[in-house]
């Protein structure tokens, strides 16, 4: 499973204690759900069986001893706002975890594990000024802006350190991520620096 509490996904299938999920990275994960577990849709509470194999999901929840996600929030989404937060377009980030000769490996909760290709062409910011990919290392967090095709998504350019003024996630819309409802159950924008 994806680094953190968070995962998002296509449902695969939908039992009466859990969902099977698959991620943009292909991974299919076991998410339980509960009587404590909360369904949504845009403002509105839906219920745990008007999901399907097919729609998109976004889930929070915590690890049990067993390692497995407990959702607290399932939130179907549009495939626009799956888009939108990680799974492919125009931006990619994560957590560096490995960095190798034309590629950055990345990991986030919402896409998995991800390759960010990188050339000659590419330009490098960090902390808001103009940097070299040697001053990346495994453990950073970054946001990449480019393209994905067929053979990969091909950065542009990639962001490391704090960016402007505050975090990503408070210049996304406040402590819980973007604006939502009051219970901060809309899915976060990028990682927030260190």
């Amino acid at each position: 499973m994806p680094a953190g509490e968070r995962v998002m996904g296509t449902v695969t299938s939908v039992g009466v204690d859990r969902l099977t999920i698959k991620t943009p990275d292909g991974k299919e994960h076991a998410v339980l759900v509960n009587d404590q577990t909360r369904y949504r849709e845009g403002r509105k509470d839906i219920q745990l069986e008007e999901l399907k194999p097919g729609d998109r999901v976004f889930v929070g929840g915590s690890e049990n001893s067993n390692h497995e996600l407990i959702a607290m929030m399932v939130r179907r989404v549009t495939g626009e706002e799956m888009q939108r937060f990680g799974s492919g377009g125009d931006r990619a980030f994560g957590e560096i975890i490995a960095i190798e000769k034309g590629q950055i490996k990345l990991r986030n909760r919402f896409q998995g594990e991800r390759v960010v290709k990188i050339d000659d062409q590419t330009t490098f910011m960090k902390e808001g000024k103009p940097s070299t990919p040697a001053d990346l290392k495994v453990g950073d967090r970054i946001m990449a802006v480019g393209k994905d095709s067929s053979d990969g998504f091909k950065a542009t350019q990639v962001m490391s350190g704090p960016m402007g003024q505050g975090s990503w996630r408070e210049r996304r819309g406040g402590p819980g991520g973007p604006p939502g409802d009051a219970a901060g159950s809309q899915p976060e924008g990028p990682p927030p620096q260190q």
